[in-house]
């Protein structure tokens, strides 16, 4: 393997979870706007309905380019938070390139969403990225009522019901899924919107480290519906298995690009206790 491929590699894996989604990226760097966040240990009537995800869920991920090993990813539930009075899950992924790949191109990336957990919406968003060379801080503020968003300082309109990259996988954990039909979502990423659809192709078994699964295949597609969505086109495909349980657990991610194809395989679900997580807090 070239050295070429293996840089183009180490950047696909940090793309297909937080962009499989969306491949557009924005480095801007403007004023970083506030967002008021009061950390809880826990909160009354989470939701009004039961949601197939909680507070110390924690999904690990083996990322895999063909079938070699090239890092690890996690999408975990913190904890709670209140943002401007909205009780929120405070949901966090992380995605690193293991030590072998780091020779060449590290991938150290973060990204934290503040869902909504009545109404599944994100009310800010946060993305620190680190792959080589390259460092991005983008941070977002959601006002549904006056349909804005503020990223990094800058004002931008959004629909209603918009998702981030990260609280689009927990919003579509919510909806209802049926062979032949589409969930539509409004998607934002820095400084763009696009309406995604999300075509649920098929129900199969499938089999990965964390167990075999009855699941639904969903690909995300763009609907192209306006000029800025076309910025959004993606340059190769992808799909998803969410499983067919109450969990909607998203246990498979595949990606195709140029330079190959790009696999996460869920490996390990984990529910922490509330005893495990205050340790965490403390760094135990």
């Amino acid at each position: 393997m070239t050295k070429k491929r293996m840089l183009l590699l180490a950047l696909g894996t940090a793309l297909v979870l937080h962009g499989v989604l969306t491949r557009a990226q924005d480095g801007s760097t403007g004023e970083k706007a506030k967002t008021e966040v009061s950390p809880l240990a826990s909160g009354p009537g989470i939701a009004s309905r039961a949601l197939p995800f909680g507070v110390g869920e924690k999904l690990s991920y083996q990322v895999r380019y063909g079938r070699v090993n090239a890092g690890s990813a996690e999408m975990r539930i913190e904890g709670l938070a209140e943002v401007r009075g909205h009780l929120c899950f405070r949901a966090v992924t992380t995605i690193e390139s293991n030590s072998f790949f780091s020779r060449f191109y590290t991938v150290r990336d973060y990204l934290e969403s503040l869902i909504d957990s009545e109404g599944v919406f994100p009310w800010a968003f946060e993305k620190r990225l680190h792959e080589g060379k390259y460092r991005a801080h983008v941070q977002a503020q959601y006002d549904h009522a006056s349909g804005i968003a503020v990223v990094n300082g800058d004002t931008v309109r959004i629909p209603a019901g918009v998702q981030d990259v990260l609280s689009i996988f927990y919003y579509v954990r919510t909806q209802p899924m049926e062979v032949g039909k589409a969930i539509e979502v409004a998607n934002h990423d820095n400084k763009k919107v696009a309406i995604l659809e999300l075509r649920v192709l098929r129900r199969e078994r499938v089999r990965t480290e964390a167990g075999e699964f009855d699941a639904f295949v969903i690909e995300p597609r763009v609907k192209e519906t306006g000029q800025q969505a076309g910025l959004f086109r993606q340059k190769g495909e992808a799909w998803i298995w969410f499983s067919a349980d109450s969990r909607r657990l998203p246990v498979l991610i595949k990606s195709k690009m140029y330079f190959g194809s790009l696999t996460l395989e869920l490996a390990e679900v984990e529910y922490l206790t509330s005893h495990a997580m205050a340790q965490q807090a403390r760094g135990e």
